[in-house]
């Protein structure tokens, strides 16, 4: 179901759909959780609703997966059974609840608790939705399991702070992380959580940086309950405004990394690397300011960022005409220099209205946004409503000061992608209608709206093009910010900009705010040579599962990982990626699970160090 003409993409083509199904008034929940939980010791086929779901996050298959309809998940769960033998699943006391998701679709939800006997065995945990059939039995719509802990060894998710330094052992590692922005901080807090020794290095002097060396203005645009890193609340209210600033994240980030002790070098770049694979082990080459440095590491983790790290410049024709200042923004730091000039924008999403708003304020003589394809504008007062955990059910609604991170987590990233799309499409449209004067003001100075969109199609396959609006749609719409958005750019002229329809636009400066090349790749074929790079998949988009493609599982080469995507992914899944690299390192690897609707035969095989099973 897309929710305007003209989209595409996997999220659209996954099965699941909210149930037609209503909870009688005044039905405990209990009565209907406790014996479905109870018959997971025995769990069949006919358990299930035919158009079920089951998202499983490592715990019996080894990996993200998600899984479709009674008959695909019954065969899987007999497998997966049969080596793990799950056990003791225990209803948790006070997690029984009646979801109302709309009059003719509502459900029971609760949570569990199991434990596996396989290799490894591990604690685990699970949530059940639950609706009647026909002749009035319960039945599970979505199963979700989530794998908590590696048994005989430390909780990922309790902080261990390091109060000496750890043994470097020659400059050996379990683990080297690469990159110490949100992902490489949360990996080697839960690598440190785990007891594995690691090193983390960070190209910047200081950490924070990767924000601090960001445009001066720069803010989240999700709220701050959104942006913790693990163990704590690490920006809590009484200390930080709701729109974290760079100066809020860095400080942030100092103090959790100074508080746990994280071993991590600055001023330190990967520069080179190369696999031992009779050692099992990757020789390093890291640049610092004293020279360079060789380590060697079991397990490699590349936390350098969602996509790459070059920016994405449009080659428009005819630059060197120009008189004035170009300049990507990625470069970008203020416009308080260029009070009284002209200033143009190419680009429409959070970036470009960013720097548009920048000068605004910096009082440039004429602002103007270069609008290349209708953009997804979502005002950020429809993403955070509420603190009831009703309303958390919907996406972004679910990380305020009432609910804890972890449980936000868990509900976040175990609904299966088909539900939480139509869930959030369901809400914000509604909002959208509700509210239609402030897009059409946009579409009236020529903005051109997407108005009902989809934020997980937006963020997962169609690489952010989107405003989360925080104040600059109304400037645009009063005039403030003209726009452009009725022709392609043709190339620069002496004094700006000219467009296929002929027009020209002024300006003394112009910022690219374009974005930044999609792929991985480049990155490891810069550190790693092509060899590597030709074993392993990219990052980023979604699989025919609706999971993350190359995300926070084996990539094609059991010793290399990738660590990236927006805040949420990045606290929680490290923890996933920290416990297979514990698990592998403890010589219990994590059992993959790999059959698929279109291969019945069903594959288990350890993934450990030389073997794959996906």
């Amino acid at each position: 179901m897309a929710p305007y003409a003209g989209t595409d993409g996997v999220l659209y083509t996954l099965p699941g759909s909210l149930p037609q199904s209503t909870v009688p008034d005044g039905l405990n929940p209990e009565t209907a959780a406790i014996p479905c939980i109870a018959r997971l010791n025995f769990l069949t086929t006919a358990d299930f609703t035919e158009g079920a779901l089951w998202k499983d996050l490592y715990a019996l298959t080894g990996l993200p997966r998600t899984l479709f309809s009674a008959r695909t998940i019954g065969a899987a769960w007999k497998d997966v059974y049969a080596v793990h033998k799950p056990w003791n699943f225990a209803f948790t006391p006070g997690t029984a609840e009646v979801v109302r998701m709309r009059p003719d679709s509502s459900w029971v939800e609760a949570r569990f608790t199991f434990e596996t006997k396989g290799c490894p065995a591990a604690f685990c945990s699970g949530m059940l939705s639950l609706v009647q059939d026909g002749s009035g039995v319960w039945k599970i719509w979505i199963l979700r399991t989530i794998l908590e802990r590696l048994k005989g060894h430390p909780d990922v998710d309790v902080p261990n702070p390091r109060v000496q330094t750890i043994n470097m052992r020659n400059n050996e590692f379990d683990c080297l992380v690469v990159g110490a922005g949100q992902c490489g901080l949360a990996t080697a807090g839960r690598l440190q959580s785990l007891d594995v020794n690691y090193l983390l290095i960070e190209k910047n002097e200081n950490i924070g940086d990767n924000w601090m060396l960001r445009y001066d203005s720069v803010k989240l645009h999700t709220v701050r309950a959104f942006a913790h890193l693990p163990f704590e609340r690490t920006f809590p209210a009484e200390s930080y405004p709701e729109l974290l600033s760079r100066h809020d994240l860095a400080k942030g980030y100092k103090l959790w990394c100074d508080k746990l002790g994280i071993n991590v070098w600055l001023s330190s770049q990967l520069k080179s690397g190369s696999r031992d694979e009779k050692k099992k082990k990757w020789n390093l080459v890291i640049r610092r300011k004293d020279g360079e440095t060789r380590v060697s590491a079991r397990h490699l983790v590349l936390s350098t960022g969602a996509t790459g790290q070059d920016a994405a410049v449009p080659a428009f024709p005819g630059r060197e005409k120009f008189k004035g200042l170009v300049l990507h923004s990625s470069e970008y730091k203020s416009a308080s220099q260029w009070k009284g000039k002209s200033g143009v924008v190419v680009g429409s999403a959070n970036t470009a209205h960013d720097i548009c708003d920048d000068m605004v304020e910096a009082g440039l003589s004429s602002i103007t946004m270069v609008q290349r394809s209708r953009t997804y504008i979502l005002p950020v007062e429809f993403a955070h409503v509420g603190d009831k955990l009703l309303l958390a059910k919907c996406l972004l609604e679910k990380y305020n000061d009432a609910i804890s991170t972890d449980l936000a987590d868990r509900i976040e990233y175990t609904t299966p992608l088909s539900i939480a799309s139509q869930i959030a499409t369901m809400h914000l449209n509604a909002m959208v209608r509700q509210n239609p004067e402030r897009f059409d003001a946009l579409e009236r100075v020529g903005f051109k709206v997407q108005r009902y969109g989809n934020p997980i199609f937006t963020i997962y396959e169609n690489g952010g093009k989107h405003y989360i609006d925080v104040g600059t749609s109304a400037k645009i719409a009063k005039g403030l910010i003209k726009v452009k958005s009725d022709s392609l750019i043709a190339g620069y002229t002496k004094n700006g900009l000219i467009f296929e329809d002929g027009s020209e636009v002024k300006a003394d400066v112009i910022v690219l705010a374009t974005g930044y090349e999609t792929s991985f790749r480049p990155t490891v074929v810069r550190i790693l040579g092509a060899n590597i790079a030709a074993q392993v998949e990219d990052f980023w988009g979604l699989d025919r599962e609706g999971e993350v493609v190359g995300g926070y599982k084996p990539i094609g080469h059991p010793a290399l990982w990738y660590m990236g995507g927006p805040l949420g992914h990045s606290r929680f899944f490290s923890r996933f990626v920290s416990l297979q690299i514990k698990a592998e390192l403890s010589g219990t690897p994590l059992i993959r699970y790999s059959r698929t609707p279109s291969n019945d035969s069903g594959v288990i095989g350890n993934a450990g160090i030389g073997e794959s099973h996906l």
